[in-house]
């Protein structure tokens, strides 16, 4: 398989109701997920990924005494 697009065959998509049809569920469905997440559940994904990636070498902490939000 070679690496050219095929950009007829992007048009034709672009072009099709179904598609955008498509489209438009996955950007709904996205975004209400991303808002029924709340912050104790994103802290455990990332806790969880930081223990997936484990074997990777580590950054040394930098001390930020005067850290502000």
């Amino acid at each position: 398989m070679d690496n050219k697009i095929n950009l007829e065959g992007m048009r034709e998509a672009a072009a099709s109701a179904k598609v955008r049809e498509d489209f438009d569920v996955l950007t709904a469905r996205s975004r209400r997920r991303a808002a029924q997440v709340d912050l104790n559940t994103y802290l455990q994904f990332l806790t969880f990924m930081s223990r997936l990636c484990s074997d990777l070498p580590r950054r040394p902490l930098i001390p930020y005494p005067n850290a502000r939000l």
